[in-house]
């Protein structure tokens, strides 16, 4: 048992460690090829576009850290195939522009998955909450309950007898 619990806290820190890492702000130094002075660009989680050469060495570097990492014992998750993964690199271009769009509030969330659908993307439909399934009143009483359970004016035992 304690093995166990070992094991889920040794991950659990990792996996912390490693989405820390991710969001953090890193600073990269690169030569220039017609001085020896170091030019330091800063980045913050945030990806460029690459020349092959270069992603070719991530991907490189990616693979002995997984190899590495599997040696150890640790798994990491494989990636989701998301909305944009079967698209061609023009059409996903296209489909982020979009989704740009929709976040800077040029275009609405029918137009965006309109203009989606003519790509050939098919967004996954989000099922709702926990009070989907409830009248309008109901939810409304609900909704009040829970932000007095965020606020602290209710207990959770409380809020469950509610």
């Amino acid at each position: 048992m304690k093995k166990k619990l070992f094991g889920y806290i040794m991950a659990s820190g990792l996996t912390l460690g490693v989405m820390a890492a991710a969001n953090s702000t890193a600073f990269a130094a690169s030569k220039n090829e017609t001085s020896s002075s170091t030019v330091v660009e800063r980045t913050n989680g945030s990806t460029t576009n690459m020349d092959d050469a270069t992603q070719q060495k991530v991907d490189d570097i990616m693979k002995k850290a997984q190899e590495k990492l599997q040696k150890l014992g640790v798994n990491l998750p494989e990636h989701k195939d998301g909305p944009f993964n079967n698209l061609d690199a023009d059409t996903k271009k296209k489909a982020k522009a979009i989704m740009d769009q929709l976040r800077d509030g040029t275009l609405t969330k029918e137009q965006a998955e309109a203009k989606l659908k003519e790509l050939g993307v098919n967004l996954p439909e989000h099922k709702g909450g926990p009070f989907n399934n409830l009248d309008a009143d109901t939810k409304k009483k609900a909704k009040a309950i829970m932000d007095q359970l965020r606020d602290g004016t209710l207990t959770k035992e409380q809020a469950e007898a509610k």
